[in-house]
């Protein structure tokens, strides 16, 4: 120490005060010095500062280390000190300002002289308000990372840049099966799928350059199945260098399962599983593309099942839905024979057919008809069922997909036209053909209310003495300018287009009008047989129709006949006869018409209410010539006779026929050997007159006698 300067230290000179001074303003602990009752003697800038210079004096300004219990009576560092004590690293929170802590960590001790004993106190006080806040951001913000790494519901892992698992989370298990012993330390590579495994290390290597990576793969579980993953990978960084990367999977595997269901169903058809109109549509393009590339043929089939729409209608949806199931299990059995075979919707099935010809198609169609050809059985009925089946062929019948599917469709309804149960290629002309149709349909909604349509009315004759029996209304469309159109036409239409039920009705209510006629006239009344369809006999009103129709034109119900194909009876039996026992209950007789050419059951004929039979013309037709069609008009008639039902044969054009149907007991006659359908007033003229003339030559012999 510098010998001038002693002298003054020594005798405690105005200079050692300026130094003790100096220290204590700069130094950044806060100093008070208090007396022995406790007065504040002196305190440094930075007690001032602080806000501290009264505030150990102020017990209520202070509270204990958690900031909110008040220190008690008695408690506060410098009652402690007073009373002889020392306070080692206490920390006190003081508000000095309101909503405004400062933490401070105390430190104080009593001030002894000698010959006085304690004479005042000093406190000493660092300000650590800062470094606590620190400390408590970073526990925050550890105890999210752990809260976000331990309870994260999806996989986290701490990766180093060797891809060896350094840290998992629990998720781990819970959605992979495997533990962190398991995992950690192995190169996380082992645990990818095969067919992801070049993708993952791609990925992890930007990872590791720095680069955030989102991707989705598929991770092996502890099971040997696979889960799908959709990955972040984020890079660690500290100092600015990249010490390892963080990644983060979310188990997406129900998502994947519901994307790929979506995915299947809006490909497919739910009910058959076939692939539906969509993927349809897309595999033909690619077909079409693939021709002209190969300079091959693409063919498109177009089926459509005959009279689906009736079985639905009578047996159900529920055997309708099992019905086409039970079709598409059979049409797969041919799929080696073609690439696509999809369901469009509702009875329509369609086929993609590559690098074929027209005959090797032709043999597919066949083998179709073959494939179906065997009776479905469901809930206690036989269904055979027929399609009829439109082929159109690239290039030469469409350029594009659509032109193609439009063209095997109009051939498939050329194919119902000709009868259905076969199949039609598709020719140019049908397009001129469906414009007809349209026109046809058009027209057929207005025929009724312009009075076009007419009833023409074929005799039946009786076998046994020749004399008419009764008739059979058949209508006919007169059109103004088209001429003459055949029922072969436009009933198909009316069917398709529901107008059947309007015009059924119109002519079951002339019909019944034109007897009353007759009758007035004085003509015998004879039966009156009416086609009932069947669209007709399902409508609900058909028994009210029939009862208005007899009401209104005030004739006997026993001379009105409805004929019903034998297809309607052989579906529904308990729906069929009840529908027919409330018709009987009206008086009218039932005949069965067509009788051979369905797949029926002769069950029903022993359990509906019918009064006749009537033998289909393509038996009648061949009878002659072929022995087998003459055997089964012999047993149809036995059998018809064995029921007491009369029995009526249709189609009766030759005298050979008529002598056979005589000498097998047949009862009545129809057919153009007698006379083809003709109006009203020609049957009168043709007929009635000479029942008339004949009745009154009888009687006029009876009065001469």
């Amino acid at each position: 120490m510098d010998k001038e300067l002693n002298p003054l230290l020594q005798e405690g000179g105005v200079f050692a005060n300026l130094i003790m001074n100096a220290i204590l303003d700069n130094m950044q602990e806060s100093i008070t010095v208090y007396d022995q009752e406790g007065t504040l003697l002196y305190y440094n800038s930075a007690a001032d500062k602080s806000g501290l210079v009264h505030a150990f004096s102020n017990q209520q300004q202070l509270l204990h280390a958690d900031g909110q219990t008040p220190i008690a009576n008695g408690e506060a560092p410098l009652q402690k000190i007073l009373r002889g004590e020392q306070v080692h690293n206490e920390e006190i929170w003081i508000y000095v300002k309101k909503n405004q802590a400062s933490i401070q960590l105390v430190n104080g001790s009593p001030i002894y002289t000698e010959g006085h004993g304690q004479v005042g106190s000093l406190i000493v006080s660092h300000d650590i308000t800062k470094r606590k806040w620190a400390e408590q951001r970073l526990e925050v913000s550890e105890q999210r990372y752990k809260s976000l790494f331990e309870h994260n519901p999806d996989i986290v892992c701490w990766i180093d840049l060797r891809g060896s698992v350094l840290k998992v989370n629990p998720a781990l298990e819970k959605l992979a099966g495997h533990s962190s012993e398991s995992i950690q330390g192995h190169n996380i590579m082992k645990f990818i799928a095969v067919d992801d495994l070049v993708k993952a290390q791609k990925r992890f290597f930007l990872a590791c350059k720095g680069k955030p990576q989102n991707f989705e793969m598929k991770a092996i579980h502890r099971s040997d199945s696979l889960i799908d993953l959709h990955v972040t990978i984020l890079p660690i960084v500290v100092n600015g260098q990249i010490i390892g990367v963080y990644a983060i999977a979310k188990d997406i595997s129900n998502r994947k399962r519901t994307e790929i269901m979506n995915h299947y169903l809006a490909y497919h058809d739910t009910l058959t599983n076939l692939p539906n109109r969509r993927m349809f549509q897309e595999r033909l393009q690619d077909a079409i593309k693939a021709a002209d590339e190969e300079a091959s043929t693409v063919a498109v089939i177009f089926m459509d099942l005959d009279r689906f729409k009736w079985i639905n209608d009578t047996l159900g949806h529920s055997v309708g839905d099992k019905l086409l199931q039970n079709i598409s299990e059979r049409l797969l059995l041919l799929q080696d024979e073609t690439d696509t075979i999809s369901r469009l919707g509702g009875d329509e099935f369609t086929f993609i057919v590559r690098r074929s010809s027209a005959r090797q198609i032709t043999g597919m169609a066949q083998r179709i008809f073959e494939c179906l050809t065997p009776a479905f059985s469901l809930e206690g009925h036989d269904l055979h069922i027929t399609p009829s089946i439109g082929i159109s062929l690239y290039p030469q019948d469409g350029v594009d997909a659509e032109t193609m599917i439009r063209h095997a469709d109009l051939a498939m309804y050329r194919a119902k036209e000709k009868g259905r149960n076969n199949f039609q290629f598709y020719k140019p002309e049908l397009n001129e053909h469906v414009h007809h149709k349209m026109l046809l349909e058009s027209e057929l909604r207005k025929a009724l209310e312009r009075g076009e349509l007419e009833i023409h009315y074929q005799p039946q004759i009786s076998a046994k003495n020749g004399q008419l029996s009764g008739m059979e209304a058949l209508i006919r469309w007169k059109h103004p300018e088209l001429g003459m159109i055949s029922p072969v036409d436009f009933i198909p239409l009316a069917e398709e287009t529901g107008l059947i039920i309007s015009i059924g009705e119109w002519i079951l209510r002339s019909s019944c009008l034109q007897h009353m006629a007759w009758k007035k006239k004085g003509y015998p009344p004879v039966h009156i047989a009416v086609n009932l369809s069947a669209s007709q006999f399902q409508h609900e009103g058909l028994q009210e129709m029939i009862v208005s129709a007899l009401k209104e034109s005030g004739m006997d119900p026993n001379f009105l006949e409805l004929e019903i194909t034998e297809s309607i009876a052989m579906y529904r039996f308990d729906f069929v006869q009840k529908k027919l026992d409330a018709l009987k209950q009206v008086g009218i007789q039932i005949a069965i018409d067509d009788f051979g050419t369905g797949y029926s059951s002769l069950s029903y004929l022993r359990k509906y209410p019918i009064d006749k039979l009537k033998i289909d013309r393509s038996f009648i037709r061949e009878m002659t010539e072929r022995e087998e069609d003459y055997y089964i008009v012999k047993a149809v008639i036995a059998l018809a006779k064995s029921l007491h039902l009369t029995i009526i044969a249709e189609g009766v054009e030759t005298e050979n026929q008529l002598m056979m149907l005589q000498q097998l007991g047949c009862d009545d006659i129809q057919g153009y050997w007698y006379s083809k359908p003709k109006p009203a007033w020609q049957i009168e003229k043709e007929f009635y007159a000479a029942i008339v003339i004949y009745s009154i030559d009888i009687d006029n012999h009876s009065h001469l006698l």
